[in-house]
């Protein structure tokens, strides 16, 4: 807002508003008006495009819209879709073998699973598909075999379509297949459980 009210139209003002949104934008943010101000503002039409892309994916991840769909192989290489998890609540946890973060949720994600046994807890693994062998054996030695695993294989259409740029991530899907939370909380966050027994 300060660089569209302090800037004439000109390279300046793009290359300061891109600045502004170099680390992307949120659900968090007030995405309606980020969109319309920065498509008034900006003469880049290429910039224009990347915003709105980013605008549409973020509005096809709001609350309530239906969960994008994917198909995914389990350690077994089995294949397994989102329609698979329809009935219950789901609780999607995307990680990845070399996160430390992510694996730091396990046991929390452990009890959380003995807790609520009517909630799909899935973990999806974004590791190389030359690691695969890595995340196998990761699951052995972790006793995760008995949960569900799936992988994505740093799949970038699995990514964009929940507007993955970090993880961990964790994602709320409700039983009709609906968008609950796309940035849901942690395991190891107390308001997590409370959200859960509600559901």
């Amino acid at each position: 807002k300060e660089v569209d009210k302090d800037f004439p139209k000109g390279k300046t003002k793009d290359e300061l508003i891109k600045y502004a949104l170099r680390l992307g934008l949120s659900l968090d943010d007030p995405i309606d008006e980020v969109n319309e101000l920065v498509t008034q503002a900006v003469q880049e039409n290429s910039f224009k495009e990347e915003i709105n892309k980013t605008y549409v994916s973020l509005k096809r991840l709001e609350k309530g819209n239906p969960a994008p769909y994917f198909e995914l192989q389990n350690q077994t290489g089995d294949t397994l879709s989102l329609k698979d998890f329809k009935g219950k609540t789901t609780y999607i946890d995307i990680w990845a073998t070399w996160c430390g973060p992510c694996i730091e949720e396990i046991p929390s994600l452990k009890k959380l699973q003995k807790k609520f046994p009517n909630v799909n807890f899935v973990s999806i693994s974004i590791d190389k598909k030359d690691k695969i062998a890595n995340w196998r054996k990761f699951l052995n030695d972790k006793n995760l075999n008995a949960s569900i695993q799936l992988v994505a294989f740093q799949d970038e259409t699995f990514k964009e379509n929940f507007g993955i740029s970090g993880i961990p991530r964790f994602i709320l899907i409700d039983k009709n297949g609906n968008l609950i939370d796309v940035d849901a909380k942690r395991p190891s966050n107390p308001d997590l459980e409370k959200q859960l027994s509600k559901l």
